[in-house]
Parts: structure tokens; sequence; C-alpha cells
């Protein structure tokens, strides 16, 4: 999937605040992407919840299989 810029905040967002990302429910990725005021689908909410423990910005990668 690729990730744009409103999952790119929400993951910052998420890695700022959460204490362990390995327990990120879609529920709470969604009400943080809501309290942010980005729009995300369904499956970028899920995709977030699942991938965000492997997700590293150093030298940001657009693409993630």
């Amino acid at each position: 999937m690729i990730i744009n810029e409103n999952m790119k905040a929400v993951i910052v967002k998420l890695q700022n605040t959460v204490v362990d990302v390995n327990f990120v429910s879609p529920y709470f990725v969604n009400e943080v992407a809501n309290n942010m005021g980005r729009d995300l689908t369904s499956e970028q909410v899920v995709y977030i919840s699942d991938h965000i423990p492997y997700i590293d910005f150093q030298g940001f990668k657009t693409h993630i299989d």
C-alpha cells in the first residue's frame, strides 16, 4: 500500500504518543485520525493498525509491502 500524507501524519502522531505501538487497535487509529481532521479509509486504518510496529520514517519510504 502506498502511504499518503494523511496516513503518514497519523502514523507519526501515534509513534510519538503511544507507549507501545504493538497494541494499537483500528478503533484507536480511527479516533486519532478523526481528532487530527485526517480522513482515512477503513482499509488505511486497518493497514496502519497492522503495520505500525514495522513502519519507520527514517529515509521515508512511500511503499511498504
